[in-house]
């Protein structure tokens, strides 16, 4: 409410209302990009009045309640408060038959599909913006916008951290000391070799520059980073302890040269 002297405020186009939405993407769409089908119900435009909320055939006419202002005015003492009409709603007008479909809404609610292309590298917790799929506008205004926000499931072999992926490998106990070379499976379905260097311990961190996410704006990738783990024999036969025991002192003799 206000002060005033009861003159109509025209109300204009008005932009719809913005929509969100949540979408789950697996470790492999968020980081070699995708695009989804994404369902949305929401308002739109009642496709019988065509959203002028009327029945075919019928017409507007001046509301009797503001006599067409948009606003009624009260006087209260000398004090003259003036407020948007309950009736029309500030439109000044009223529907004479309102349409069956929407009754005189002007919309109705209905599902649509949206495809959403998710750029590489994209990671939990982005949001995109998808422009003009939002409510639609009123009185000829512009539709608002969707808003996706981005949820990435965890992976099964592969963690993230930033642009970096990191996974596990294992490695026997003669392929640490003597070193070795291990294929990983990227997210892509190629392999990529890895150097393990002789005398690798429990622990150690192989990092690949280049190998991890892109950067959703182009600005390089991260790096994979291959945490090795040592397998230790949890039962060893006789003549193995025999080839252990021969291994250690001839490293024993090699350390103390």
């Amino acid at each position: 409410s206000g002060f005033g002297g009861g003159q109509r405020r025209r109300r204009g186009p008005a932009r719809g209302r913005d929509l969100r939405v949540e979408q789950v993407l697996t470790l492999e769409e968020a980081v070699l990009g995708c695009k989804k089908e994404i369902e949305i119900t929401s308002p739109q435009q009642c496709s019988s009045c065509e959203g002028s909320g009327a029945a075919e055939g019928s017409d507007m006419k001046s509301c009797d309640t503001c006599g067409g202002r948009g606003q009624v005015s009260t006087a209260r003492g000398f004090v003259m408060f003036t407020q948007t009409c309950p009736s029309c709603r500030g439109e000044g007008r009223i529907i004479e038959s309102p349409c069956d479909a929407c009754g005189g809404a002007g919309w109705e609610e209905k599902a649509r599909t949206v495809t959403v292309s998710f750029p590489a590298g994209i990671d939990n917790g982005h949001r995109l913006r998808v422009a003009g799929q939002g409510m639609p506008g009123g009185r000829g205004g512009p539709p608002g916008n969707l808003y996706v926000d981005v949820m990435v499931e965890p992976h099964d072999r592969f963690e993230r951290d930033g642009l970096d992926l990191v996974c596990h490998a294992t490695v026997s106990f003669p392929e640490a000391a003597m070193g070795t070379e291990l294929e990983v499976e990227m997210l892509d379905g190629s392999y990529h070799r890895v150097e393990v260097p002789s005398g690798t311990q429990p622990g150690a961190v192989i990092t690949a520059p280049g190998l991890g996410a892109p950067d959703v704006n182009g600005r390089g990738r991260g790096s994979l980073h291959v945490i090795l783990q040592v397998a230790v024999p949890r039962k060893l036969s006789r003549k193995a302890k025999k080839l252990l025991r021969q291994l250690e002192e001839e490293l024993d003799l090699e350390a103390a040269q």
